[in-house]
């Protein structure tokens, strides 16, 4: 299985693992480590990430209700994704993959 495929195939369980656990709350630190954010990012963290744009988020909810628009142009303009979900969606990738043993 070359790189790619592996990306796809991970993609794959995320997004059943994100619609399986969807009910459950992540720990933003663990999915979006420092080694993570020091390399898509000018941020520390996923905290100073969010600190540092434009929008006061609150809540979970309030961070949902970002991801729908405003947020994405927020990621496409400091990092290497196109939205939201794609950021989250490799973050869970790579988490996903240290702890499975793959990465």
């Amino acid at each position: 299985m070359n790189e790619e495929e592996l990306n796809q195939e991970l993609d794959r369980i995320a997004n059943k693992i994100i619609k399986l656990t969807a009910d459950y709350e992540f720990d933003f630190a663990k999915i979006f480590s420092k080694s993570f954010m020091l390399h898509y990012t000018n941020a520390s963290s996923i905290e100073n990430f969010l600190l540092n744009s434009p929008f006061e988020i609150a809540s979970p909810e309030e961070l949902a209700d970002l991801a729908k628009g405003a947020l994405d142009s927020y990621v496409f303009e400091n990092t290497p994704f196109p939205s939201w979900e794609a950021m989250y969606q490799r973050a869970a990738n790579n988490y996903l993959a240290k702890r499975l043993g793959l990465a």
